[in-house]
Order: C-alpha cells, then structure tokens, then sequence
C-alpha cells in the first residue's frame, strides 16, 4: 500500500544526521518499535551494525568499543523494559567518562499511561547518568521539524562528546506501521526535502579545549621543585593516558621519585626497564616497618583511586604529605585530604608541569631543594627484594596458581596488544605478579564504577576496535554475571581470549578481614565467596566458543600459544585450588617483607 512512509523518512534523516556527526558503530538489539531505524542503519554505508540479542550485554559491548575509540557506540533498542537494561553499563559509561548514545524506540502518547504492551515512561531513563536527554519527537514532515530532529542527533553527538563525556538518551516513538510503504507522491515529495537537508553539512559544535589552568600548574610547580622526597602514583586511567609514558617517566627521573603504577593506570607496561618504576609497590607497602620509614613530603597522584589495597595504608601513615592530583574531569581524593586538584587532559598537564620547572629552574628559583638521594634507591632496593620473592616461583610445571597464570599470560602477549582485566581479583593479580618491563601492553578496564557485570560483554567491544590481540583475565563469578557476554564475543568480528581462573567463587574475601576475624562461620562465608561449579567448558562450547581446560603451567602456556591461531572467542578455563589465593600472597608478602625489613635492619 502506498503512503507518505513518513516513518522511514524520518528514520533515515535521524540515522544519516548521527553518521554524519560522526558515528561509525551501531550496536542493536531485537526489536518491532524500532524497525524503521534498524533498517535505516542497514542500509548507511559508514556504518556497521552489530547485533547482540541482550541490551545489558549491548550496552557493555558499545561502552567497551568507545573506550578504545573515545567515539560514541549508538546503542538502539525497543521500548518498554529494553532501554532499562542499557542502565549498568550507562553507569560505568558516566563514572569513566565516556561517551555513548541510547535511542530507546517507544509507542506514541496516547499509548502512554493505559497500560498499552510494553508501554512505560522512558523520560530521562538514566537520570544524573546521562549528559543529556533529548526527546526525537512524533514523525513530522513539516520542514522545521525535520531540521530540528537534524539538530538534535547533532546536539546529542556534542554533548555525549562534551567536557566530560557521557552517555547520552535519545527516545524515539513510532506510530504503527512500522514497516516501509512504498511512497506516493507526498512521500516522495517529503523524502526529497529530507534528503536535501542531510546534504547540509551537519552542524559541528566542538566543545572549547581543556587545559590546565596556568595558575594550578604553577602553584604545582612550585610545591614539587620544594619536596625532596616525592611519590608519584598513578590509577586507573583512559587508554588514551598510555602517550603520556614518555613524559611521565621522564618527570620523575629528573625529579628522582618513584612512580607506584597501576596496570589500569596506562604507565605500567612500557615493555623495558625503568630507573623509577616499582613494579610490586602494594606488596613493598605491606611491610609495616618500611612504610613508617618511607614518609614523603608530596604525593602526585594521577588519574582515578588507586585500586592497592596497601595503598590507603601508606597514605594514613602519612596525613600530613602534600597531595597534589591530576585529575581529567572528576574530583578524584577518595582521602579527602587532597591541597590540590589540576584538572585537565593528563598528558598535557604532565607536559605543563614540566616546563613549569624549567621555567623555574633558569630563573629565580634555581634554590630548587635537591631530592634525597637515598630517597629513590630505597623504593628501587624494597621493589627488587619483592621481585626476589617471586623469582622463577612460577617456572616449573606445577599445579596452576593465581600467579602463575597472570604472569604467564601477561608473557605470552605480543607488544602492543590490548590486556583486558576484569574487576576484584584480577585488576590485583596484575598487579602484584607482572613487571611492567614483561611487555608493551595498553590495558582496558572497567574502572568507572568497578562492577563485576558486562565485563566480557565490554572486552568484546574493545576487542572489535583494538588493531592488535586482546585478552581478557576474568573472574569465575564476573563470568556467570555476564554469560551472554560468550555469546557477544563468538559473533564479535575480531577474535578475543578469555582466561578465567576457576577457583570456587569470590576468592578476594579470602584476602579481606571479614576471612580473619572469625565473625562469620564458614558455612555462612559462603555467601560472600558463592562458589558454584558449573561445567563452564560445556557452558563455552554449547554458544560458541573454543574452550581449552588447563591445570599446570606447561597446559596454560600450550593453550596460551594455541589461542593466536584461533578464531572468534576461545575460553581457557583455567583450575585453581581455592584455598591457594590467599595461602601464595601471604607466602609472597612474608617472603617480601622479611628480606625488605633486613635489609633497611
């Protein structure tokens, strides 16, 4: 039947205008009420479409794809209850800063509110989590309202894309029929307005340039080129922080301070040695006598909270340490004892700072207080006795450890490839068994609101977008969290391996005082650990995947080798006894913290 196909049209300019701004990735999940943008968003040739049955899994997917990108993922669902399921991932999107849009297809008014099938008020559905909340409206052929559904996919773009980027929600109801007509006249008609405006270049509204402010950089300056006994540490940060490692590490060899860097940070894995790195700073710090001993006078931390559990240790030791934080957009003192904030792009900040003490240094200030030297040695001799505390410890073919398969798999990675870490336990295990000399590594993270949901889901769409290998070490229980998550990366475009260290449940409580204390009996421990054994080689390989089951060292790196070669999403289930968690860091640490004590005796 012919007709003004009013719906298409308006699908199509709304699809074209957001393609036009700029995006390249759709990432949809099934649905009728947003049949006539699918079909749009097929038929564009800039983009690609990825199809993902579970909208919290699609949700994760295009969060993970814009951390590699810094570019939006557009999220399309139907309505109803499917746009809720975007909500955890828009979560982590807005606590990380990054940006996303969510059109949630939904009915017309008067559907609204009289218990109408798969009805409900998706007004600003992400609350304080979105940027932005922009309402498409009805279908409209007059020329004022087509230019302004042009405007608002623009307007969305900039704001997902704004001072700190975010998710950003964009509702879109239909009217029955959904699907395409054939147009009459007055379709044709409206479809040549339609397509004359999207030949209009799209509005481009480019937010102003972030920079450190001047003033800040200075007063920085001025309290570095005055501290003798400096730390630099550095959190979770955004993919993009990994070019600043020249000039991070540059900084602190002319200052003469050691940089405590966090995998997630971007500053740990250069792939060579480095005068001022400390590999193993949380293992260093659980020695009691050291971090008394080893008291700063400046703190610079950079990017997010640091995830050391020895961390927050060191600094309540020392209250009174001058805490400087770089910061790209949020307030980042989980202390709350923070004397300066700089905000701005990291890499640029390190840059300003740095000129700031030439700047100082040829002038009048040339006082500059010398750093202790023994200050560094210090840190550098403690880093090597805890290195000493796991030489060749994971070598021989012996039973799987936590350790052991985080540092073999940190080893088996080419230079350049993408180490995807899943939250609790394996953000640490990083951590505290790989140098960052082992390889040239970037690492993707879910850090923002550090849950365990979508993180497979999520590496599958970094995965998609990385050039090089991507890997990711994930948790047994994040993975049943996340199962559909199989089912996203087999059919992701580029492969991924998945290495999940099976240990009878939450093993990060076995490292936590509620395990010492003895105020829970064991039977109720199992609560906060939830062990479950699943046949998670079967549960891989009936969606999909290649499942290869490890259990020693020689397996693990077999399987390790064997997973480059392979195609779409290969799981190595790796058995580890539950008990050796927590047993192989306390044998770690005593080992560390003994040869540190003698040694500063």
């Amino acid at each position: 039947m012919a007709g003004r196909d009013l719906h298409s049209t308006w699908a199509r300019l709304l699809v074209r205008s957001l393609a036009d701004a700029g995006a390249r990735d759709i990432v949809s999940s099934p649905g009728a009420r947003s049949t006539p943008l699918l079909i749009a968003a097929l038929a564009h040739p800039d983009l690609t479409v990825h199809s993902i049955i579970d909208e919290r899994s699609a949700a994760f997917f295009a969060v993970g794809q814009a951390k590699v990108t810094g570019r939006a993922s557009v999220l399309l669902c139907t309505s109803g209850s499917a746009g809720a399921h975007y909500y955890p991932a828009l979560v982590e999107a807005s606590e990380a800063g990054v940006p996303v849009i969510a059109i949630t297809a939904d009915r017309p008014r008067e559907l609204q509110g009289n218990k109408a099938p798969q009805t409900i008020d998706q007004t600003n559905l992400y609350g304080r989590f979105a940027r932005d909340y922009f309402d498409a409206g009805m279908p409209d052929g007059t020329e004022d309202a087509l230019r302004a559904l042009r405007r608002k996919a623009a307007q969305s773009w900039s704001r997902a894309h704004g001072a700190k980027p975010g998710p950003v929600q964009i509702n879109a109801p239909f009217r029955k029929p959904l699907e395409p007509r054939e147009p009459n006249d007055e379709g044709r008609a409206l479809r040549k307005l339609a397509d004359e405006i999207a030949r209009e270049p799209v509005v481009r509204a480019e937010r102003p340039e972030a920079r450190a402010h001047p003033d800040a950089v200075a007063r920085l300056a001025e309290k570095v080129r005055r501290a003798e006994r400096g730390v630099i540490a550095c959190g979770p940060g955004a993919l993009a922080n990994g070019g600043a490692r020249n000039a991070l590490y540059a900084l602190a060899t002319r200052l003469g301070w050691p940089v405590l860097a966090e995998s997630t940070s971007q500053f740990r894995f250069t792939g060579e040695a480095s005068e001022t790195r400390i590999d193993f700073f949380d293992t260093v710090l659980r020695s009691d006598e050291f971090r008394a001993r080893m008291k700063p006078d400046l703190v610079l931390s950079i990017g997010g909270t640091l995830t050391s559990m020895a961390w927050p240790l060191y600094r309540a030791a020392h209250p009174e340490a001058f805490l400087a934080v770089l910061a790209e957009h949020d307030w980042s003192d989980a202390s709350n004892r923070a004397g300066e904030i700089v905000f701005g792009p990291v890499a640029q900040t390190i840059d300003s700072l740095a000129h700031a003490l030439s700047a100082q240094d040829a002038g009048a200030h040339a006082d500059r207080n010398a750093t202790d030297p023994s200050w560094l040695a210090s840190w550098k001799r403690a880093d090597a006795h805890a290195a000493g505390a796991l030489a060749d410890r994971f070598e021989s073919d012996a039973p799987l450890t936590e350790g052991a398969l985080t540092h073999h798999l940190v080893r088996s990675l080419p230079a350049g490839s993408l180490l995807a870490l899943g939250n609790s336990l394996p953000v640490r295990d990083v951590d505290w068994y790989a140098q960052g000399a082992a390889r040239d590594l970037a690492v993707w993270s879910q850090r923002g609101a550090n849950g365990i949901d979508g993180l497979l889901s999520g590496a599958a769409g970094a995965a998609s977008q990385w050039p090089g290998r991507t890997a990711l070490l994930v948790g047994d229980v994040s993975l049943l969290h996340d199962l559909h998550g199989i089912l996203t990366a087999v059919h992701a475009p580029k492969p991924l391996t998945v290495v999940v260290p099976v240990n009878g449940g939450g093993r990060i409580f076995d490292l936590l005082p509620l395990a010492r204390t003895g105020a829970v009996p064991a039977e109720a421990f199992l609560y906060w650990t939830t062990p479950r054994e699943p046949d998670f080689a079967g549960l891989a390989r009936s969606l999909g995947a290649t499942c290869l089951p490890v259990d020693t060292v020689s397996s693990l790196e077999k399987a390790l080798t064997e997973s480059t070669e392979l195609p779409g999403c290969t799981m190595i289930i790796a058995s580890i006894a539950p008990r050796t968690v927590a047993a192989e860091q306390e044998e770690i640490r005593a080992a560390a913290t003994q040869a540190i004590d003698r040694d500063h005796a």
